[in-house]
Formats: structure tokens, C-alpha cells, sequence
């Protein structure tokens, strides 16, 4: 079968999309993302192509995106190009960049879907990446939600070469003449999972040459197995949850009890809907009978009382203070801290922003977001976002939202979303000679447990 007719059947019965769609295609250059754009580009008449030129590899970067490019200009297709800023390159390398550029990525996607009016964006994950994910999550003891390794569609993300292999994408882009380029830093085996493609997979397919085809067959198996767990937990714990305005009761739990020994396994199916973590689930049975206790996600409270379980979404709290300078400033979810530095006084660090100084206009005011806010986020020069549509890009929790900060300049134009994001019209470049660095300390969960 050719791999036009597996990616057609494929397409058709994992319903990805329909030949009616529009469709944001992240193309990177690479042999798989060209071999995909090709073969939509045969099926679909309406096609964005988006591409980052993320600069961390010189002219190879910008080789990527002219061959992009040349490719949409050449069959008349739109396309889109995210040229990272000199800031943005520095704070990439400051941290885990791939996991930064991930998110870089698809903060511009997002855009780009409502800019074109697109219904899904298309990934170029084909079947040897399920096989390096199951691994990488095997590793990190994800559990079967994290064996089931990447799914064909997951919110409006789509990948419509998940069952292809690569063998079968090479020998299209061969047969059909299409430019790629090679990405060298996939042989850099500082990455766990190039360590585990060069190194792990490639040893074990000598003696099982039809890893690939075992692997991904076994992550679909799991994936339905766990939708069908899934919906017979909820099933089970129906009859015990009850709800009253915003408080939610889970329980009794002796009960629950009674129906199976693994009553945290039960109960973090549910409690996991609310942020909290698998040591949490653990640490509420462990102590269900210990009256007071209560336990914290980011956007939700846990209190036990008569052996039943209230889950009360976290109370938002209005907060606006003034900023005359630099120093350390108390809120009731962090502290916030503000430095004047020199330019060759400059360390990079995860968590940590740093402002033009110059371009900072005193005093500021620190204070809660509010509906219709907007600000210029970095790399996005002249265009304005609202607050709310950002928040939504970094998929933060509908009420987690209630907390989140933003610094103010004396013009009220927002300059930072705190813990998110900074303004365009205060970041630094190579003339910019001192600095404000920001960093914000959330509380942990004691401080909270302190104030309750």
C-alpha cells in the first residue's frame, strides 16, 4: 500500500479532518513535515503553512525556511514565518529549550489558527515516534495515561502520518522528487530521545526487526483499554459525587472501600480533573481520617469532613499594589522581586526575566487581570493580544486564571504577564546597558496550609 492510501484510510477512520477543512500545516523542513505537506497539499486546496526559524543553527535555520517557503511560493500555498528574536533565542538557551520551543510554537499556532480561520493544525508524528514517546514515557513511569504514547488527534492538534513509517515516508519523498533538509542536531544524543532512537531502538530492532509495528500496535491496545477504564471508573464513582454550587463532595469513603482496594487509584481518576498530583491522591487516603487537613492544586482545595471528600475551587484574590522601585513585594500567592542589574551582570535562569531597563516607566502597579486586558506580547512588535486569548495559548486552567498577575507601567500598559510572558516594548538588545530583573517565588503548598 502506498503511503498516500495509508495515510487516506487513516485520515478517514481516526476522523481527522474532512477535504472541507482548513488546515495550519507546522512544516519544518525536515523529510517528514515535507512528505506531509506534499501529501495534503494533493488532497486539500486550502492550506497555512506555518514555520519557525528558531535561529539556533545559523544558516542551516535560515536554509530551512527559504526551502519552506520556496516550496509554498512554487504551488501557491500561504505561508507563515516566526522569525525568533535575539531575546527570545537567549531565553530559549537558558532553559529545557526544547520543551520553551515547543511551547513558543504553539503559542504561534494558536495565533495563526484564528488569524486563517483554520479548524486543525497537522504534525508531521509518524510511527517511530510513538515508539520513542512509549519509551521516554516508560522511563519516566507515566502509567498507562503515559503509555499510550501520542495519540492521532488532541484538542485540535492532528497528525495524519502517526501510522506511516518512516521507511515508507522516505521512499515518498525519494519517488516523488521533494526538497528536505537534515536536521544534524538529531543525532545530538544530549536529548533523551535521540539517546533512545540511536542508541535503544536501534539495538533492540537487530533482534526484533518489527519493533516499530509491536510497539505502536501495543500504545493503540492501551489507549482503548484506557478509555474503557476511564469511562468504568467514572461510571463507579457517579453514584458518590454530588454537587452544590461550586463545592463538590466525593464519598463516604469507607464505601468507596468496600468497592476496591485501590481506592487512590479510584479517587486520582476524578481528583486529577482538578490539578492534583498522584503523591497528593496518596497522601489524602493515607490521612482521610485526620481532621483540619486540607490540600492544595493550583486552582482547587481538598478538605475532608465525615469521611467525605469537598473539592472548593481556590478563592480568588483581588490584588493591586503599587511598585515605586526595586525590591521584594509580598502577594498572597508569591513574592515578587525586583532588581537593577548591569548588562554584564546578566545570567540567564529559568523563571527569571530581565527588562530594558530604559524602556521601564515608573511607578508600576502589580495587579489581578481583569476581562479586556491587552499587551504586545515579546517577538510580536506593533500587535496587541488580549490577556484572556494568551492565558488560553499557555493552557492554563480556566481557574487557575483567577490569580494570575500582571505588571502595569505608569501608562497602564501591561509589561509583563507575570510568570508568562513579557512586552515587546520592554525588551533589551545588545545596546541596552543595565537591566531589570523580575523574578516571582509562588508560595509553595506550607505557606498555604499556614494561612488556612
Amino acid at each position: 500500500m502506498s503511503l498516500s492510501e495509508t495515510v487516506g484510510k487513516f485520515i478517514e477512520k481516526e476522523e481527522l479532518f474532512s477535504t472541507d477543512d482548513k488546515l495550519l500545516v507546522g512544516v519544518s523542513g525536515g523529510m517528514d513535515s515535507m512528505a506531509m505537506l506534499d501529501l495534503l497539499r494533493k488532497g486539500h486546496s486550502d492550506l497555512t503553512v506555518a514555520h519557525v526559524n528558531f535561529k539556533l543553527r545559523g544558516d542551516d535555520s535560515d536554509q530551512d525556511a527559504r526551502l519552506v517557503e520556496d516550496y509554498c511560493s512554487h504551488h501557491n500555498i500561504s505561508f507563515e514565518l516566526y522569525e525568533v528574536s535575539s531575546v527570545e533565542v537567549t531565553d530559549l538557551k537558558a532553559g529545557n529549550l526544547q520543551e520553551k520551543a515547543r511551547t513558543l510554537r504553539y503559542n504561534w499556532f494558536q495565533t495563526l489558527l484564528e488569524k486563517h480561520d483554520c479548524q486543525y493544525i497537522c504534525i508531521a508524528h509518524h510511527r517511530e515516534d510513538v515508539v520513542e514517546t512509549y519509551f521516554l514515557h516508560a522511563l519516566r513511569a507515566s502509567g498507562l495515561q503515559g503509555m499510550q504514547s501520542i495519540q492521532p488527534k488532541s484538542g485540535l492538534i492532528r497528525r495524519p502520518l502517526l501510522s506511516a513509517s518512516q521507511d515508507s515516508i522516505r521512499a515518498y519523498i525519494q519517488k516523488h522528487n521533494i526538497p528536505y533538509r537534515e536536521d544534524r542536531s538529531n543525532n545530538d544524543e544530549v536529548y533523551d530521545r535521540n539517546f533512545i532512537r540511536n542508541n535503544l531502538i536501534k539495538t533492540l530492532k537487530v533482534r526484533w526487526p518489527h519493533l516499530s509495528n509491536s510497539i505502536y500496535n501495543s500504545a493503540r491496545h492501551l489507549s482503548q483499554e484506557y478509555d474503557l477504564l476511564s469511562a468504568l471508573m467514572s461510571q463507579q464513582l457517579a453514584p458518590y459525587i454530588t454537587q452544590h454550587n461550586d463545592t463538590i463532595k466525593l464519598g463516604p469513603l469507607a464505601e468507596l472501600t468496600d468497592l476496591t482496594s485501590h481506592l487512590g487509584t479510584l479517587l486520582y481518576h476524578h481528583l486529577k480533573t482538578y490539578a492534583f498530583n498522584k503523591d497528593q491522591v496518596d497522601d489524602i487516603v493515607a490521612r482521610r481520617k485526620t481532621s483540619g487537613r486540607r490540600w492544595y492544586s493550583p486552582t482547587h482545595q481538598i478538605s475532608i469532613k465525615d469521611d467525605v471528600i469537598y473539592i472548593r475551587p481556590k478563592e480568588a484574590t483581588e490584588v493591586m499594589m503599587t511598585i515605586e522601585g526595586p525590591g521584594a513585594y509580598a502577594f498572597p500567592t508569591g513574592i515578587l522581586e525586583l532588581k537593577i542589574i548591569d548588562r554584564r551582570d546578566l545570567v540567564q535562569q529559568a523563571d527569571i526575566e530581565h527588562m530594558d531597563l530604559s524602556h521601564v516607566k515608573w511607578p508600576l502597579m502589580c495587579r489581578t487581570w481583569q476581562p479586556g486586558d491587552k499587551m504586545t506580547p515579546l517577538g510580536m512588535s506593533g500587535r496587541s493580544k488580549l490577556v484572556s486569548d494568551m492565558l488560553i495559548d499557555k493552557k492554563v486552567h480556566v481557574l487557575q486564571k483567577m490569580d494570575q498577575l500582571v505588571l502595569v507601567d505608569k501608562e497602564e500598559q501591561i509589561i509583563w504577564l507575570v510568570q508568562q510572558r513579557l512586552s515587546d516594548s520592554v525588551k533589551y538588545d545588545d545596546q541596552t546597558e543595565r537591566l531589570l530583573r523580575l523574578e516571582w517565588k509562588p508560595k509553595k503548598e506550607n505557606d498555604f496550609l499556614k494561612n488556612s
